[in-house]
């Protein structure tokens, strides 16, 4: 075994970039399955849409998602958002 290391040793640098490149290769062929399962979950079952419910909207999908809402609850839906900046968006609480 020591003289094969011994034989190996001018060669060090090579089998270490060799080493790296095969660890590197099993992190992304262990990854890969991970892969395949977020393009077929988000991307084709959800249609691209990661979260259910959106973070920020803006007033005007507001007013399109109180069209769904019954009317003696729109207004707990208004309480639940307020306005953000200048850009007119609502941010829920």
């Amino acid at each position: 075994m020591q003289k094969l290391f011994g034989f190996l040793k001018p060669y060090a640098g090579q089998v270490l970039a060799i080493f790296c490149v095969l660890i590197v290769q099993a992190y992304c062929d262990l990854s890969l399955p991970t892969y395949t399962s977020d393009i077929v979950n988000v991307g084709i079952q959800q249609k691209g849409i990661d979260e259910k419910a959106p973070y920020v909207i803006g007033e005007e999908d507001l007013n399109h998602l109180l069209l769904f809402v019954p009317s003696d609850e729109q207004e707990t839906v208004r309480a639940a958002y307020e306005e953000k900046a200048s850009d007119g968006s609502a941010e829920k609480k």
